[in-house]
């Protein structure tokens, strides 16, 4: 996968996976969304969309937990945020 250079500090991936229909799914147990993550990493889709209106509020505290339940994603993603849209 492409990375794009944002800056001499900051690339991201060439494709950014959206989180904000992560709360409608039927399974969002954090193994669930781990398996997501993962299956992301593995095609070198490392940065994530979020925001805190996604998922009907949900969808930051579904990924909190994923990432609570497996703290080593965190090092291989970038999560891109806004709050108050």
């Amino acid at each position: 996968m492409d990375r794009i250079p944002l800056s001499p500090a900051l690339e991201l991936s060439r494709l950014v996976y959206g989180m904000w229909r992560i709360g409608d799914d039927v399974d969002t147990s954090p193994a669930h969304v781990e398996a997501k993550i993962q299956s992301c990493l593995d095609q070198g889709i490392t940065s994530f969309d979020q925001a805190d209106i996604y998922g009907g509020y949900q969808a930051e505290a579904i990924l909190g937990a994923a990432l609570k339940a497996n703290p080593s994603l965190r090092g291989k993603m970038e999560i891109i945020t806004k709050c108050d849209i």
